[in-house]
Order: structure tokens, then C-alpha cells, then sequence
């Protein structure tokens, strides 16, 4: 974009220069690449959406933007008809989300809390047949650390954003206390530290807490290191700071002595610019007066440039305590052994010592890096990584456990009083009975994170979406077990309206694929596509409304595939951003619409703030962005009832800027006005504008969750009363259904009934489910005619007839008065080929059949 290149040119050519003498675990940039790994890359598309063009984005505007959402919730006055009816969760809860914290109850096992990445905190007290949320109504659902008060447990503390910092910024707003089990929660302070990794509460004094932090990860300052409070969380002192760029990562006490402690820090940094994993600051600390004075230790332990490192004390022998590094290149470094408090230190791994592959952790040392020991067999480790590894020898042998049950990357591993296990992964949670060679699955919590949702109008009962690690999924209801249908990460899909059999998918990085056979099987089809173009982690995907055998994809320029599943793709667009100026990543396509009115215009946005379009469907191309903010853009939609009239939305957090970005223009692109209206200034991943309502019915998926607007955006309302402060990325219709889709990231699919919102077609709402010999539709499918014949209950009220095609748009409608008795030959001569529900209703009642024409 103009002005700002330049500057901002020099400000990386100053960062690249300065970030060679850094220390990072990430493949050095090639000239113009940015040079990110697989499980970074993510979080660097998260990041990028709401930083570009700057290094960071402001942690002080998304706050902001959060609590001034937060503060709407609670302030809600009575909104118009139809703004507050419940989100139904549709699931999945089979497929779990990122655990990062466990807490089992010390008097009753059956107790648990666990905490998620980004879907809050949530309880059983059945031993996890089933479970609540408890902290949904925060504005910050990402889980650090739990603990519970080992001389009340009903004094639980929970600490807030994700030390795992795999880049997203879903950070923390500091330490909360509750003192009834869950039910309600009071913050007690460390806001500033953004992410809380450990806490510990002194057995011999509930007063006294511990409280390990990462700090805010994308910049260095001195809020971060160990906290301690002698009055229960009135007050904090910082006990121990490392440095600037290192926090506290673990944890851990004697109980035996409480005043004991030992805590390992970590060279953590991450944002759009550098990744650091390890540095001369990680290391190991140990305190014997209660967190007032600490000493680094050595003797034995390494020394350099180290990475990530976890702990473990056995409570059996007061000064048996392991420890486990990753290296520079976050690969396993060793785990060591002291038996006498940190003074000496023995390696367990090496040659003839151990079969423990150093490949164990894949590189990831960052991602996991935690060692558990049996609190009744010191010679019992576990090393959680990619795969769960045990020792029973103290480190000689190791096997990895629970394989074909656990999901991959492990991050927590408690003991209940008993002796059964519980591990948490990246898939959710798994127990293993003390004794039992299986691990079973023991949560079915909805809070998988989801990139995108899609309706499908062949099976409106049932919702498809692509999630973060679990690929394509789809199913009907939470209680069912949804099944994936592609693998890696999962992104948009496109059903042909024609033909149930043929379904596309995405997975990370526009990679496509297609299935004749409705889902069972998918084949590569990118061929015509340069895969030396830049591309977006969230490529876009569009199947054209006019022709389904026409679709678009993006790169750093648009491609058609007019083929269908034969799947030949050629370019129909220059590069459309402003180049590789910044990285790879920065330059791409981020989002395509086709007009449902004109199958020749197309618009076009670009991750560097970019918005295009064509009316030749690609021989030319206009730019139409002046006046619209330097920001990522998220979605471009053109108007269901207007073909001049355009929609941009755009991402980002900036300190003089705490706006949110949706514009509209009705000539074109020329210019531009806002339809923020009273919105929160959170960052807009998706909108619709529902089709039918003369662009007056618009609905926007933010960083906070969904809100509408039925007044063509100039007044905004909070959508539904129950659901909690979430990133929701990705919005769809269901028209059978009547009813807005919603994929977020941490609380899987839910759905929003629209019927008191807008009226229209519903068969979720009460209707009258005919009998085929009272109401007769034929023929089936139809091609140039359509015959109606059917008896109505109710000769009080007048019937009416609409028909609807797959995007919701009323194609016919017509009064059909009070007689019971009715015959109506309908001409569908100029139709489209496709599916389409008729509705006959009464405003009170409705009978709703679908229709397939040929």
C-alpha cells in the first residue's frame, strides 16, 4: 500500500539485520521468505490478519475491544424481536481442542477441571461423563494453569492465556480466585502478565501463592517471571525476573518443605518478525525461603543456548527432582536427575544409558516440554512430546503408551489420588485406569477450533467445517460422533447444488480436493495451479451460483476452474497484491465472492489490503481500495439486490485506531462508508448479507462473536444471550433451516435460529408435517413443470406460497387464500438446474418440502 511501504521496508531490513544475531528455532528466511514451520503457521496467519502492516499488533486496542464487548453483554438492554434466542451447540465433542491444564480434586477424584487453549475452563463431578463450562462468561478463554487450594478445594485459581505461545494472541488477563467450587470467580490481579504458566499454593500457608508468567510474548518487557502473594492475592511482588525476553514456564514446591521451590525460565518471543525458542536465559532456579531470594543452578545441567524446560519433584524423597531440556533446535536435549535438591545433577540419556530417541519431541521442544513422575514410584517418568514416553526403570527403557487412543502432542499429565492418569493433548482428554493397558476418552466438550463452516443444501441437517489439527468434519449433533473427512488442517468446502456426490475440500495453504462419491474419497485437484505462487495459509474457494461446474481459487492471483471435478485451473488475474515486498506471507489472496446477480463480477481481496474487481470475469481488473484502511481483508461480498453495491471487512488492532473495519459502496468502489455503526472495535472475520431483506440484514462474525444488524448496519446487536466472548471466524446460512452457522475457535459449530429475526422458511420451528397423500408435490425430480395438490387443517387462515433456491432468495411467491382444498401447476421452465424449498405457511404454521429440478 502506498506511504507506509517504505517506512516500513527499512523497519524490516533494520529487524532481519538485528534478528540474525537472535537466537530462533525457525529455518532462517530465505531473500523474501518469511520462512515459517508447519506448526507455526497457524498462528502466524492469526497474527497476521490483525498486525499487517506492523511488526505486533496492539495488545492495548484488542483488550479494549474485548472489554468493551464484555461490557455490552452485560450492560444488554432489551433488544429488538428475535436478537435473543439461545445458540444451539452442534458440536463436535468427539473431537477435542488443545487441553493445557488439568486439576483433580484431592478428596474426590471424580472432581475434575480442565482447561483449553482457547474454549475456557469446564468441570465434571462424574468423573467425566459429563461436563459444564465454568468461566464462560470472561472475556478471556485461553487456560494457563489450574490449581486448587489443597486445604479448601473449594478455593480453585485458574490463570489466564496460553503458555504454550504458539503465536496466536489469544493472551490472558491475569489470575482468578474462586471460592465456591466454580461458580463464580473473582480476579485477583497480575493482568499485565498476559500469560500465566504455573501456580502453586503453599500447603502449610493457603496465603502464600506462587504464580509462574510468560509475559506478553510479542515484545520484550519486565512483566513476566514468578509472583508471589503472602495475603492470598491482595497484593503481588515480583520474586524473580530473568530477563526481558524470558518468563516463568514451570513450577514446582516441596511439600515436604514448602519453602523449597524450583522454577525454570524460558527466551521466549513471538510475533510476526521473530520467533525466539531459546537463549542464554533459560535455565533453572531454586528458592529455600519461600520465593524470596534464588540461585541459578548448575552442577551438571547445561549451559548455552537452551530451550524450553519442564519439571518434575518426587514428593516421596525431598530432593529427587527432574528435569527435561530441548535444545536450540528444539529437539530433546536430555532429562536430568538430581538427588540432592539441585546441587548435582545426573543425565539419564545417552549412549548406553537409555533407547530414548532424540527425535522425540519433532523439533516442537516449544509446543510441550513436560516431564511427570509417579508421586508413588520415582522410577515411573513420563515425557510428554509428540507421543507419551514411559520409563518404569528410571530412565533406562522407554515405550511410548496410548498411541491409538491419545491424540498427538501432549501437554498435560496429572495423577488422581488413586493412581490412574489423565493426559491432555491436543485432541482433548484421556485417562488411563491405574492397571489397564487402555486409555479411554473421558470428555466430549465442544471446543474445537474451526476455520470455516459451510452449508450443505443437499443435507441441511447437517454442518461441515474445517478445524485447526482435525482436517474437514461434519455431523449433525453434539451428542453423535462426527467424523473427518480430510485430513491436516481443514478450510472451506463447496457443495455442488446438482449433484450430493460432489463436495469440495481445502486444507492449509489452498491445497485442494475433490470426491464424485459424496465424501468417501478425495482426489488431489490443483493441476494448473503454480505452486510456486504465494498462497495463504486460508486460501479462498468459491463455487460460482450460476454454474457450479465454475469455481475460483486464489494465490497471489485468481484462477478459474471451469471444468468442475475434472479440475483444470488457469489464472484469469495478474498479481493482485502489491508484491513480495515483506514476506511471502504478507502478498496473498485472502478472500474471493462472485455476484449472485452478475457471474462476470468478481471482487478480490489481498492480505496487504488490496480490494479488486472484474466485471469480464478476469479480462480486466479494477482497484477500488482508496479510502479503506491499510488492513488485512477478510471477506468481499457483493449485494444479493444490487449489482453496483459492494461489502469489504477488514482485521486488525491498532492504538489510534479502536474502530471496526466494514465498509459498503454502492458505486462500484469509488467511494466507501462505514457501516461499523455502534459495533465493538473488534476485528471482523466474516459477514453475510442475507439475501432477500434489500441488504438490510447483515451479520458479522468478530474476534467477540456474532452480531447483526437489521437496519443495513447503522444500529448493531449482540447475536443471542449465550454466547460467550469467542473468536467466531466463519459464518453460513443454512436456508432448509432457516438458521445462521457459526464456526469459532474454541467452541466448536453452533447455530442461531433466524425465524423471530427475519421470518422466511424454518423447519426447526413448529410446523405441520403433512402426510404425502395430503400434500402431493410431483413430479420428482421435476424439469419444465410442477404440480401442487394438498389439503390444509385450518380454513380460518390464509395460506401463502413462496420458493426459495439454495442462497436463500425468494424466486416465487404467491397468496394461495383459505380454501381447503388447493391445486396449483406451477411453470419452472426457466429455473435453474438445482435444488429449492418450497413453503406453504400461514405465518403460524408451515409444511416445507424440498424440491430437486433436473
Amino acid at each position: 500500500m502506498p506511504n507506509c511501504h517504505n517506512h516500513c521496508l527499512l523497519f524490516i531490513i533494520s529487524s532481519l539485520m538485528c534478528w540474525s544475531c537472535q537466537l530462533s528455532t525457525t529455518t532462517p528466511p530465505k531473500p523474501g521468505q518469511f520462512g515459517f514451520d508447519t506448526k507455526h503457521a497457524p498462528a502466524d496467519h492469526f497474527y497476521l490478519q490483525r498486525a499487517y502492516p506492523e511488526a505486533t499488533f496492539s495488545e492495548k486496542a484488542y483488550t479494549a475491544a474485548l472489554e468493551q464487548a464484555k461490557a455490552q453483554v452485560a450492560l444488554r438492554t432489551t433488544p429488538p424481536l428475535g436478537f435473543s434466542e439461545s445458540w444451539d451447540v452442534k458440536g463436535p465433542g468427539n473431537i477435542g481442542a488443545r487441553v493445557n491444564a488439568i486439576a483433580v480434586h484431592p478428596n474426590n477424584e471424580k472432581i475434575i477441571y480442565v482447561g483449553f487453549s482457547s474454549g475456557g475452563l469446564f468441570k465434571t463431578t462424574n468423573g467425566g461423563s459429563s461436563w459444564f463450562p465454568v468461566f464462560d462468561n470472561r472475556a478471556y478463554l485461553a487456560i494457563g494453569a489450574i490449581a486448587i487450594d489443597p486445604n479448601n478445594p473449594e478455593i480453585v485459581y485458574v490463570g489466564t492465556g496460553d503458555p504454550n505461545i504458539t503465536g496466536y494472541p489469544f493472551l490472558g488477563d491475569g489470575l482468578y480466585r474462586s471460592l465456591n467450587g466454580g461458580q463464580s470467580w473473582t480476579k485477583i490481579g497480575l493482568e499485565a502478565t498476559r500469560i500465566i504458566s504455573k501456580i502453586i499454593i503453599d500447603p502449610s500457608n493457603s496465603q502464600r501463592i506462587h504464580v509462574g508468567t510468560m509475559g506478553l510474548p510479542f515484545e520484550r518487557n519486565r512483566q513476566k517471571g514468578l509472583y508471589t502473594s503472602n495475603n492470598g492475592g491482595k497484593t503481588w511482588r515480583q520474586s524473580l525476573f530473568v530477563s526481558e525476553q524470558a518468563g516463568i514456564i514451570d513450577l514446582v514446591i516441596d511439600p515436604r518443605n514448602p519453602k523449597t521451590l524450583y522454577a525454570c525460565s524460558w527466551n521466549r518471543i513471538r510475533n510476526s518478525r521473530e520467533s525466539i525458542t531459546a537463549g542464554p536465559d533459560s535455565g533453572i532456579f531454586k528458592s529455600n525461603d519461600s520465593g524470596s531470594t534464588w540461585t541459578k543452578l548448575e552442577g551438571g545441567l547445561p549451559t548455552g543456548n537452551l530451550g524450553r524446560i519442564g519439571l518434575a519433584f518426587y514428593a516421596g524423597e525431598p530432593n529427587l527432582v527432574f528435569a527435561v531440556y530441548s535444545d536450540a533446535n528444539s529437539q530433546l536435549l536430555n532429562i536430568y536427575r538430581t538427588a540432592n535438591g539441585g546441587d548435582n545433577w545426573e543425565a539419564l540419556l545417552g549412549p548406553g544409558k537409555s533407547n530414548l530417541p532424540g527425535s522425540v519431541m519433532g523439533g516442537m521442544g516449544w509446543y510441550f516440554g513436560k516431564i511427570a513422575v509417579n508421586p508413588k514410584d520415582p522410577n515411573e517418568i513420563y515425557l510428554l512430546c509428540i507421543s507419551l514416553w514411559k520409563t518404569s526403570n528410571g530412565g533406562l527403557t522407554w515405550t511410548t503408551v496410548g498411541d491409538a487412543s491419545i491424540h498427538s502432542d501432549k501437554h498435560a499429565l496429572v495423577f488422581t489420588p488413586t493412581g490412574d492418569i489423565i493426559v491432555g493433548s491436543d485432541g482433548g482428554l484421556n485417562k488411563n485406569i491405574k492397571g489397564d493397558p487402555f486409555w479411554t476418552d473421558i470428555e466430549s466438550i465442544p471446543t474445537t477450533q474451526f476455520y470455516r463452516v459451510e452449508y450443505n443444501p443437499h443435507f441441511p441437517n447437517r454442518y461441515y467445517g474445517g478445524a485447526q489439527d482435525h482436517g474437514t468434519v461434519s455431523g449433525e449433533t453434539l451428542s453423535e460422533n462426527w467424523i473427518r473427512m480430510e485430513g491436516g488442517d481443514g478450510f472451506q468446502m463447496r457443495f455442488n447444488p446438482h449433484d450430493p456426490k460432489v463436495m469440495w475440500a481445502q486444507t492449509q495453504n489452498g491445497v485442494l480436493r475433490v470426491s464424485t462419491n459424496g465424501g468417501s474419497f478425495f482426489q488431489l485437484a490443483i493441476r494448473g495451479i503454480d505452486r510456486t505462487d504465494r498462497v495463504n495459509w486460508d486460501a479462498p474457494l468459491v463455487m460460482s451460483s450460476h454454474d457450479p461446474q465454475v469455481l475460483y481459487t486464489g494465490t497471489h492471483r485468481v484462477y478459474q476452474n471451469t471444468t468442475g471435478s475434472e479440475t483444470v485451473w488457469k489464472a484469469i488475474s495478474p498479481d493482485l497484491t502489491d508484491g513480495e515486498i515483506y514476506g511471502r506471507n504478507f502478498h496473498t489472496l485472502s478472500c474471493l465472492h462472485e455476484s449472485s446477480l452478475n457471474p462476470e463480477l468478481i471482487m478480490a481481496g489481498t492480505s496487504d489490503g488490496n480490494v479488486w474487481y472484474t466485471k469480464d470475469t478476469g479480462t480486466s481488473w479494477n482497484r477500488i481500495d482508496a479510502g479503506l484502511p491499510e488492513r488485512y481483508v477478510t471477506a468481499v461480498k457483493t449485494s444479493p439486490s444490487n449489482a453496483n453495491t459492494l461489502y469489504v471487512s477488514h482485521s486488525g488492532y491498532r492504538d489510534n485506531d479502536l474502530r471496526p473495519h466494514l465498509h459498503v459502496s454502492r458505486n462500484l468502489g469509488n467511494t466507501w462508508t462505514s457501516l461499523a455503526g455502534d459495533l465493538p472495535p473488534l476485528a471482523i472475520n466474516d459477514f453475510i448479507v442475507l439475501p432477500g431483506y434489500n441488504d438490510s440484514i447483515l451479520f458479522v462474525a468478530t474476534d467477540g462473536g456474532v452480531y447483526s444488524s437489521i437496519n443495513g448496519g447503522r444500529n448493531w446487536y449482540r447475536l443471542g444471550g449465550n454466547l460467550p466472548i469467542i473468536a467466531a471466524f466463519s459464518l453460513a446460512w443454512n436456508v432448509a433451516k432457516n438458521e445462521l452457522i457459526v464456526g469459532t475457535h474454541g467452541k466448536s459449530i453452533l447455530t442461531y435460529p433466524l425465524r423471530n429475526l427475519i421470518g422466511g422458511l424454518s423447519t426447526s420451528t413448529p410446523a405441520i408435517n403433512l402426510p404425502d397423500h395430503l400434500l402431493k408435490v410431483y413430479p420428482q425430480p421435476f424439469a419444465e413443470e410442477l404440480q401442487l395438490e394438498w389439503q390444509t387443517p385450518d380454513l380460518q387462515s390464509s395460506w401463502n406460497l413462496k420458493v426459495f433456491d439454495v442462497t436463500g432468495r425468494v424466486i416465487m411467491a404467491q397468496t394461495l387464500g383459505s380454501t381447503r382444498d388447493k391445486q396449483l401447476r406451477l411453470s419452472t421452465a426457466l429455473w435453474k438446474k438445482g435444488l429449492y424449498w418450497l413453503q406453504i405457511s400461514d405465518g403460524k404454521q408451515q409444511i416445507v418440502r424440498k424440491l430437486a429440478k433436473m
